[in-house]
């Protein structure tokens, strides 16, 4: 299999952001990311395949991680495989897994087409205990409003608890942003900064004010920001079946590579 580099260090970019919330365990064909504080996250706590597998190796190390997983009695399996593999589920995983699919999207920042954002929205970076404040709150709220079956308030708010001091003690190399509108937090996004690249990631925006330009005037302040600071380009991975993808592509950001997770949970 030929390997796309870009693909290789942007998947590092990844690592390294969950590096600040979860427990790291280097495997010979995989890495376990462990967050001990929100066991019930599953992109925290997930298994990474490496991207030197290949093939029938892929499918073999997925059994193996099962079994793994069904003789520690664990509660769900959370298996994302590289985006420089190509992949297609058989029989046997189809019957036990969920798949899905994200796309690794990028534009650099001079090439960024700003759609019109909503001109009574603004944009603050977090750098005080009250806009941290707010920023968990719109993410407990959008949380909850977003119509995904999983999240209830204790796990929204466990979630944005767990968010919270990571962000306020690591900057400038996190970062988040806060929308408000007449005064009303009603959007926030979390930043990442690596060295040239930015990576904006956890769009919430609060229930009844999507679609009004609230996750476009955040987009336009981060690379206002990222700009000052020297950065080039940005990163997203968005669902490839969210409709916020063609929101992207109208931005400028092109899809370079996929990435597919696996998720099983005991109690399905």
């Amino acid at each position: 299999m030929i390997k796309n580099q870009r693909l290789t260090e942007l998947r590092k970019i990844e690592n390294k952001y969950l590096q600040y919330f979860a427990v790291v365990e280097e495997h010979k064909h995989f890495i376990r990311f462990t967050d001990n504080k929100l066991p019930s996250m599953y992109s925290h706590n997930c298994v990474l395949l490496k991207e030197t597998l290949d093939g029938e190796e892929i499918h073999q190390q997925i059994k193996v991680l099962f079994t793994e997983a069904q003789e520690h009695n664990a509660r769900h399996l959370y298996i994302v495989l590289h985006p420089n593999h190509a992949f297609a589920m058989n029989e046997w995983e189809a019957d036990l897994f969920d798949l899905s699919s994200l796309l690794y999207m990028t534009v650099s920042l001079d090439q960024y087409r700003g759609i019109k954002p909503n001109t009574d929205c603004t944009v603050y970076e977090a750098t005080t205990p009250s806009l941290h404040k707010d920023a968990e709150w719109c993410d407990i709220v959008a949380s909850l409003l977003e119509g995904e079956e999983y999240v209830n308030y204790e796990f929204a708010h466990q979630r944005a608890s767990r968010k919270r001091p990571v962000f306020e003690h690591q900057t400038p190399v996190l970062s988040q942003y806060v929308a408000y509108l007449n005064k009303l937090p009603v959007g926030k996004c979390e930043v990442s900064f690596h060295h040239d690249i930015l990576r904006p990631e956890s769009f919430s925006v609060v229930d009844g004010f999507q679609r009004k330009g609230i996750g476009t005037a955040i987009l336009n302040k981060i690379v206002v920001d990222g700009k000052r600071r020297g950065c080039q380009e940005l990163f997203i991975i968005a669902d490839s079946n969210d409709t916020a993808k063609e929101m992207y592509k109208k931005m400028g950001f092109q899809v370079i590579g996929v990435e597919y997770h696996l998720l099983w949970m005991k109690c399905k």
